[in-house]
């Protein structure tokens, strides 16, 4: 079913740390822009942004900062 619908492998601590010293606020930011990028290029609906936004919030999985 992977093959479908891709798969994902979590980072261990000290990845999560490396990438975003800041944790989950600089995750959250980050995310945000790159959200929005896309949503200006047109591959994702801004009527969505909220919903896209809350799930990341939920999921980054390191210790919120």
């Amino acid at each position: 079913m992977s093959m479908i619908f891709g798969s994902g492998e979590l980072f261990d601590a000290a990845t999560l740390r490396r990438l975003y010293p800041g944790g989950s606020t600089e995750y959250l930011e980050r995310f945000t822009g790159a959200l929005d990028a896309a949503i200006r290029s047109g591959f994702i609906l801004a009527a969505d942004r909220a919903e896209i936004l809350e799930l990341a919030a939920a999921t980054y999985p390191g210790a919120r900062s």
